[in-house]
């Protein structure tokens, strides 16, 4: 799905790397004690790593199924929408990255 395809109205959580890069890392919802377990939780049920876990136990507790995200490790979470903007994934392949 891409960006076009988000219902109007709609709620989306927006991973940290598209939010940071493209819309100045604004904080949103507050880390507490019961997202942390939640956390753990997310990581031994879906093996996401610890930065992941935090987006989907955030998305859980605010109700949030919709995701925009390029990172793939999401492809895997049951109970989420991913959509993944052409430009983001065009950014990048190897070719766009500067080392």
């Amino acid at each position: 799905m891409s960006l076009a395809d988000l219902r109007d109205g709609g709620r989306v959580f927006i991973d940290a790397n598209v939010f940071i890069y493209h819309f100045g890392g604004r904080s949103l919802f507050p880390l507490t004690l019961a997202i942390v377990q939640a956390s753990a939780e997310v990581r031994k049920s879906e093996g996401l790593l610890t930065n992941d876990s935090f987006v989907v136990a955030i998305m859980r507790e605010q109700g949030i199924v919709q995701l925009v995200t390029a990172n793939g490790d999401f492809d895997r979470v049951s109970g989420i929408e991913i959509y993944k903007p052409a430009d983001l994934e065009r950014q990048d392949a190897p070719e766009n990255l500067s080392i």
